[in-house]
């Protein structure tokens, strides 16, 4: 008994039920309506009918008396059609002329009515042996004598009643067999239309965290091939998005794990045998190194996950980013001299933009560390700014080995560092997608480009002048 109400409550809880009962009520309501508007109006027409049959019959005789010609009288008395009975009488001498061509009960109660002259034609029900169905059209007329006739026209309106019972029956066939037929086929047209939505219900409760690759795959044009398109793309993004997660951490587990197993092996030597003082010294400098590094690492992979989380706050001050540039490739000339590489500033002119002067900083001094790093020993390194209408640009070049067209647009993931001689340098491959991410942030955009013989640019467009729409407070 409990597992039947269940279902019965789960059936009324569908969509699909609940749109066929909505559907069918509204159709019930406007099928009501509309019989009820037949009916009445059917009802008005018929009696309406009927009654001007009447009131013409009745003219008709009163045109014959008008006319003083009795045969033309007892003629339109003899053709009186069947169930109607009329009755003429003068009500100076109470003469009566009647046809009866139904009851003979009615017609006596006709004839025994008070003879009321009329003052205008009229249409009422009375009446007659016992029915009150009957209608009776009363007239009165004067005729070249100046005798007063009055003329009663009456018959009854079994038929027209008959006729809307009739109407009746006919609706109440009608109507249900069209409400059933309306919720077979509501059911059958919701259940079409709604079929995507429950592929879309078997395919979410069939993805999971190890399976994202699943797709609807519906084809058209309406809102549920919409609705399933973004549902689509919606799992290629949530895809991507743990494919980077999972990729993210083994790489970061991977970047952490080289400097920990070095301070654990230095540790593990310290505590071999007993050292001097300076032994101790030298591997604790050591061991600094390291965790300066870890530290570092730990730094820069916070601030990218509250970047991409938005809580990474962005200053939005006037600058000018020829200075920056040529601020940078000042304090960074030594680390070039040590590596016997040439850093040469280029500034074309004022290019002002709207920005955080740190975050900025941070993004040259990324990519002009790149530069010397990767740069051979007697190579140049060339910072240069320049101003194009709208926007402000930095560009950095060098005279490096290039890198393969394979991983122009990976070098800007988070630890990717490639195969190539560019990857000799070191580091934890984090430094141009932290400046992608300050670009990006700052409104810009960031591109790589690679001379044939070799040789990487790495330039930068801000707009200028404007506070960027990305920058967040």
């Amino acid at each position: 008994m409990i597992g039947s109400l269940r279902r019965v409550r789960s059936v009324s809880g569908s969509v699909r039920v609940r749109l066929t009962l909505w559907y069918v009520l509204l159709l019930a309501l406007i099928l009501a309506g509309f019989c009820t508007f037949i009916y009445l109006r059917l009802l008005r027409d018929l009696y309406s009918e009927a009654d001007r049959l009447l009131l013409d019959e009745a003219r008709g005789l009163s045109t014959a008396l008008q006319t003083d010609d009795p045969a033309n009288v007892a003629g339109l008395l003899d053709d009186v059609p069947a169930g109607t009975i009329v009755v003429v009488a003068d009500t100076d001498s109470g003469g009566v002329l009647a046809s009866q061509s139904g009851s003979t009960q009615a017609a006596a109660d006709l004839r025994a009515m008070p003879l009321q002259p009329a003052t205008d034609a009229q249409v009422q029900s009375v009446t007659l042996a016992g029915d009150d169905t009957w209608r009776l059209a009363t007239l009165t007329v004067s005729d070249a004598n100046n005798t007063r006739w009055i003329v009663r026209v009456a018959r009854s309106d079994r038929d027209v009643q008959a006729a809307l019972r009739q109407l009746l029956a006919q609706m109440a066939f009608a109507v249900p067999l069209v409400l059933l037929l309306a919720i077979a086929s509501g059911l059958f047209l919701a259940g079409r239309a709604l079929d995507p939505i429950d592929a879309i219900t078997r395919t979410a409760a069939q993805i999971g965290a190890e399976d994202l690759g699943k797709r609807l795959g519906l084809r058209g044009r309406d809102e549920l091939a919409r609705l399933a398109a973004t549902f689509d793309s919606m799992l290629d993004r949530l895809e991507k998005a743990f494919e980077q997660q999972r990729q993210f951490t083994a790489d970061a587990s991977h970047e952490l794990r080289t400097p920990l197993a070095m301070l654990m092996s230095q540790i593990d030597i310290a505590l071999e045998r007993p050292r001097s003082p300076d032994q101790y010294q030298q591997t604790l400098r050591s061991m600094r190194e390291d965790v300066a590094e870890l530290s570092r690492l730990v730094s820069e992979l916070l601030m990218l996950a509250r970047a991409e989380a938005g809580q990474e706050p962005l200053a939005s001050d006037r600058l000018d980013l020829a200075e920056i540039a040529s601020g940078v490739a000042n304090s960074m000339e030594p680390l070039a001299s040590a590596r016997h590489v040439q850093l040469v500033a280029r500034d074309c002119g004022d290019t002002p933009i709207v920005g955080d002067e740190t975050r900025l900083m941070q993004l040259v001094v990324n990519l002009v560390d790149n530069a010397i790093k990767y740069t051979p020993p007697g190579g140049v390194v060339t910072v240069a700014t320049r101003h194009e209408p709208g926007w402000a640009i930095v560009e950095v070049a060098d005279t490096g080995p290039g890198i393969q067209p394979e991983h122009r647009q990976r070098i800007f993931e988070r630890f990717f560092r490639s195969d190539t001689a560019r990857s000799r340098g070191g580091g934890a491959g984090l430094g141009l997608a932290i400046s992608r991410w300050i670009a990006e942030a700052h409104g810009g955009e960031i591109r790589v480009e690679c001379g044939p013989t070799g040789g990487t640019s790495f330039s930068v467009r801000l707009p200028g002048g404007t506070p960027a729409a990305a920058l967040s407070s």
